[in-house]
C-alpha cells in the first residue's frame, strides 16, 4: 500500500491523525498530533486507515495492465455481508492513478 503515498505526508491541520485515533477515547488521544506522517507511522497504523477489502482489493490491481490500458478491474473481494471491487484508471496528463 506504501507504494501510492509520498511520505512523510505533512499538513498543518493533522486530518491524517484524527482518523488514526478515530476510535480511541478523547482522553487517551495525543493533545497534538504531530504534523507529520512518516512512513514507519503508515506501517504502524494503515489498518485503521483503510478497511480489510480495499487492502486486499488494492493488493490485487493488475498495475501492468493499468498502465498499459489506462484501466484495471479486480475480482470481487467478500467480506460477512458485502462483496467489493476496485476499479483503478491511470489519468496519464495528471500524472497520477485513481481508485474507486
Amino acid at each position: 500500500m506504501k507504494t501510492f503515498f509520498n511520505f512523510p505526508i505533512v499538513d498543518d491541520t493533522t486530518q491524517i491523525w484524527s482518523v488514526v485515533y478515530d476510535r480511541v477515547e478523547e482522553n487517551e488521544r495525543p493533545k497534538e498530533f504531530r504534523k507529520i506522517f512518516t512512513e514507519d507511522d503508515f506501517k504502524d497504523h494503515y489498518t485503521l486507515l483503510f478497511n480489510k477489502p480495499f487492502i486486499e482489493s488494492l493488493d490485487m490491481v493488475n498495475l501492468d495492465k493499468l498502465y498499459k490500458t489506462n484501466e484495471s478491474i479486480t475480482k470481487d473481494v467478500k467480506d460477512k455481508t458485502e462483496s467489493y471491487h476496485m476499479v483503478g484508471n491511470s489519468i496519464r496528463r495528471l500524472q497520477c492513478f485513481s481508485f474507486q
